[in-house]
């Protein structure tokens, strides 16, 4: 006589196991996109500030050639003077138009109509650092060389959450094409 082994023979998944496995792959997915998204705002960050930046610098080299001097992208010189004057709310895009006269004098003819950050660019002349202004100063530690100088600044909310004084800052410089940043991507 066969004996019978108690239990169900070839047994499945319970409600539970499976009630598990669901939550545990709903996890994994919502890091995934958590993390794609988070990479999404960065890559458009940069490559938006990479090419305004290329831009800038473009026009801040023949302006130079052309009058002697550079061009601040702002009438007071100072990192106050964004333009536009606040990055794209919640993440969003802002309009570049009417670009303010100095834009206009330095002929500035950026790859975008609309932008998700602000930008300024500042001037000063060799050894006098009286224009540096605090972002460059206390963030990227800049330091103006003994000849005339420009850097430029982006300021980017990505992290759609305005107001909370933790929006991204990428600075670049006359004497360097290394683009550095703070909170990229937020």
């Amino acid at each position: 006589m066969r004996k019978f082994r108690q239990g169900r023979k070839g047994r499945g998944f319970t409600l539970i196991e499976l009630m598990i496995v669901v939550a545990i792959v709903g996890i994994i997915a919502s890091l995934a996109v958590m993390y794609f998204g988070g990479s999404q705002k960065k890559v458009k960050a940069k490559a938006e500030v990479t090419s305004m930046f290329g831009e800038f610098k473009l026009r801040q080299e023949s302006f130079q050639l052309e009058n002697g001097s550079y061009q601040s992208s702002s009438a007071t010189n100072d990192e106050a003077d964004f333009w536009p004057p606040a990055p794209g709310a919640n993440g969003g895009k802002v309009a570049l138009t009417p670009m303010p006269a100095e834009w206009t004098n330095l002929r500035m003819v950026p790859d975008a109509s609309a932008v998700y950050c602000s930008y300024v660019m500042i001037v000063g002349d060799g050894g006098d650092d009286t224009n540096v202004g605090t972002i460059a100063d206390t963030e990227f530690s800049y330091v103006p060389p003994a000849t005339d100088w420009y850097y430029m600044l982006a300021q980017c909310d990505m992290d759609q959450n305005p107001g909370a004084g933790n929006d991204s800052f990428y600075f670049q410089h006359s004497e360097s094409s290394d683009l550095f940043f703070i909170r990229q991507g937020q």
